[in-house]
């Protein structure tokens, strides 16, 4: 036979609030059953406490005569079970809520602010969660989050600095702000996957609050400023590129547009650059065009390579002097002595014939072809000096008649 003297604070609940009931409790009987019942206010029965043969302390209630429902477990080695662990394997089993009052704390590991811990506290306007070294969060054995003692937080992944995150990141409003209105920039906005192309992230000056900086849903920028790449030297210009710049195309076409839309630097795919401006008549032309073979065209486009022209112009062109250097056959070679000049019988014959000089191209060739500027001055040059010859020869031919005129007299 056992006795167990016990001085227990029962705390009851009547009527919405609680009680403390002190009762002391003679536990002794057959088999170390202790006394059948006990009430408190009318409304609970408690049946024990009852020491088994285990050595364990077991609490039941007993809302009627039939019926027994464990609610506390004690045993000697400290171990306490809440509400229906009747194994008593875990240190505190609770089935439902575990109240710990403002100002006192939950503890694991060390009780203390040192030492490996993990505490839960609420002061009574803030809670709170102390962790000493590490705290991890995890699904099974993998860790989904974890936070070092040095600050750094990581989402699926052991972090590198403050906020360490192995995926994506989407939210509907993302800010980084170091509440600092000293300092020159705070940046605010950040939305992903905005698909009606309102602001994705935007830079704002926070001593105006002035948007300075947008990037859109649709792959927009603006920039109110200048705007330095590999630089920060802008020279008072909107963009400065330190380094290499590619516009790439777009359907065969790619555009740098100066000043606005109507005026542009084209790359068009098998004509090569272009530039084109507003036309006086109301409409944007093509004015100059650089193709592939380094030909040049204004006011007439060919596919690459279609024309034979380094410089090609549809229209008049003035110029206060134009050089045309001719590597060879300047006509030079009419006044040497094996030069063979046709007579001018010769002359008669073929301009009847041909209707037009020997040497010089006929008017079809030049409605087809055009005309060499160099070459059409060397065969003018040509007749020019082969007409000299014939003057000369004429004026011989004149003095050798006046002296012979000059003789019968």
């Amino acid at each position: 036979m056992k006795r167990v003297t016990l001085l227990l604070t029962v705390l009851a609940f009547s009527f919405g609030a609680f009680a403390e009931l002190p009762i002391s409790l003679d536990l002794m009987g057959t088999n170390g059953m202790g006394p059948s019942s006990i009430t408190f206010n009318g409304m609970w029965s408690i049946n024990g406490p009852q020491l088994n043969m285990n050595s364990r302390l077991v609490f039941y209630f007993k809302p009627n005569a039939t019926t027994y429902t464990e609610v506390l477990g004690l045993e000697r080695n400290g171990r306490t079970t809440f509400y229906g662990d009747t194994y008593f394997n875990k240190l505190i089993n609770a089935t439902g809520s575990v109240y710990i009052p403002n100002g006192q704390s939950y503890w694991i590991g060390s009780n203390t602010d040192t030492g490996n811990r993990l505490r839960m506290h609420h002061n009574g306007s803030s809670a709170m969660i102390d962790y000493a070294p590490n705290l991890y969060f995890r699904s099974g054995i993998d860790t989904k989050v974890t936070f070092l003692a040095n600050g750094n937080v990581g989402i699926g992944c052991n972090p590198q600095s403050k906020l360490h995150v192995d995926g994506g990141i989407q939210a509907t409003s993302f800010s980084l702000n170091t509440n600092n209105y000293t300092g020159d920039w705070w940046i605010a906005n950040s939305i992903v996957a905005n698909r009606d192309n309102t602001k994705c992230y935007n830079v704002q000056d926070s001593r105006t609050g002035e948007t300075t900086f947008n990037v859109y849903g649709d792959g927009r920028v603006y920039a109110k400023g200048s705007v330095g790449i590999g630089t920060t030297e802008t020279y008072d210009c909107k963009i400065s590129i330190n380094g290499n710049a590619l516009i790439q195309q777009n359907n065969g076409y790619g555009y740098l547009y100066l000043g606005d839309k109507y005026n542009y630097l084209k790359y068009e795919y098998g004509y090569g650059l272009k530039i084109g401006v507003w036309h006086h008549g109301g409409e944007v032309k093509d004015v100059m065009g650089f193709d592939a073979y380094g030909n040049v065209s204004i006011g007439v486009f060919e596919p690459n390579n279609a024309t034979k022209f380094k410089l090609k112009v549809n229209g008049p062109i003035a110029a206060t002097e134009v050089v045309v250097a001719l590597k060879e056959n300047w006509p030079d070679y009419v006044f040497s002595d094996t030069y063979k000049l046709r007579s001018l019988t010769e002359v008669e014959n073929f301009v009847n014939q041909n209707k037009h000089l020997p040497d010089v191209p006929k008017g079809s060739e030049v409605e087809a072809n055009g005309v060499g500027l160099g070459e059409m001055n060397r065969i003018l040059l040509q007749k020019v000096e082969e007409l000299t010859l014939y003057i000369i020869e004429q004026e011989k031919q004149i003095k050798s008649l006046r002296d012979d005129i000059n003789s019968l007299k």
